[in-house]
């Protein structure tokens, strides 16, 4: 009796351990399971979404047909009865002639709402396999010229879609040239006596920099209308002139002149902002898209130095800015 107690015993530990481990295997599988299973689900949608369309277009082109026979039906005996009209002199006929017309055009009239039905019906299904499509693209790259064309670099980004309608996408860029930025001081001194006022230019002759963004992006309506949150990271370096009194030196004694000085300044920016956007669709695999929204900058730099903050676009902004983008991708 005592060895059966430890048996049991024994039995029941073990089986504790077999069922303890069994849960743990299907909790660790549990992801890749559910993964699985998205992946059937999804293509079964997209399956339907192509049978769907192509049975909404046979439907359609049928009943294009018999309306448009019906009409040409119609039209042949209509043109029939006004060529013999004038031989009827029966009020009987007359009156049954009306009333054939009249069921013709009904029977038009009915065959049409049918055909135009029918396109509605096919264009929505056509709209629902173009979503199922877009769906099925798991990831994408996207190039931004707005960047090029007035930031002075290259500006990327790739995407992977983490659910049905929300993307993570990681935003590269370098920057190597000029662009379109200048920023311009305004400086004034007043003392006793005197009341001096005067316009210093800062001018941007180079720049070099490099910056990284971490988007989410979260559809709203059928991958078209999208919000955008974001941050990033950039770094600039940036040679620009400017008038002032610099220092030199000759036979000994040390003076200023006023001449056009050189100098660098460093910028590490950091931002976040939320934007709404809206984007083509991504069945074909290409697609354009924009977004405009607001974000907040906060500039570190030498402070000894020209900040080239004087608008919402420079280097050393600290605040709220405005922000607009286009981007062109492809999708797979």
């Amino acid at each position: 009796m005592k060895n059966m107690n430890i048996i049991l015993k024994l039995f029941g530990v073990i089986l504790f351990i077999l069922l303890s481990s069994s849960s743990v295997f299907s909790q660790e599988n549990n992801p890749e399971e559910k993964a699985n299973g998205e992946t059937l689900k999804q293509n079964s949608a997209l399956e339907h979404a192509r049978e769907e369309r192509l049975r909404l277009l046979e439907e359609m082109k049928m009943n294009k047909i018999i309306y448009q026979e019906s009409l040409r039906e119609h039209r042949r005996g209509f043109n029939e009865r006004r060529d013999l009209k004038s031989n009827e002199t029966d009020q009987q006929d007359e009156t049954l002639t009306r009333e054939q017309l009249r069921q013709e055009r009904s029977e038009i009239q009915l065959n049409r709402i049918r055909f135009e039905e029918s396109e509605r019906e096919f264009k929505r299904a056509v709209k629902e396999d173009r979503y199922q499509r877009s769906l099925a693209k798991k990831y994408a790259i996207g190039f931004y010229p707005f960047t090029s064309m007035l930031g002075g670099g290259l500006k990327f980004d790739f995407g992977m879609r983490i659910a049905p309608k929300q993307w993570l996408q990681i935003v590269p860029a370098i920057y190597f040239y000029q662009g379109m930025v200048s920023s311009y001081s305004y400086s004034s001194y007043d003392d006793d006596y005197y009341y001096y006022y005067y316009q210093n230019e800062y001018k941007i002759k180079a720049q070099k920099g490099a910056g990284l963004d971490l988007n989410y992006k979260f559809f709203l309506n059928r991958n078209f209308s999208y919000l955008l949150a974001g941050v990033n990271y950039s770094y600039y370096k940036v040679d620009y002139q400017y008038y002032g009194y610099a220092p030199f030196e000759e036979d000994g004694l040390n003076y200023y002149k006023y001449m056009k000085v050189s100098d660098t300044q460093n910028f590490n920016n950091f931002k976040t902002y939320l934007g709404f956007g809206l984007q083509t669709t991504m069945s074909s695999g290409f697609f354009v898209g924009g977004h405009a929204g607001l974000g907040f900058q906060y500039s570190l730099y030498d402070s000894e130095k020209a900040a080239l903050d004087d608008d919402f676009f420079d280097y050393g902004q600290r605040g709220l800015y405005p922000f607009i983008d286009f981007k062109m991708g492809y999708a797979w």
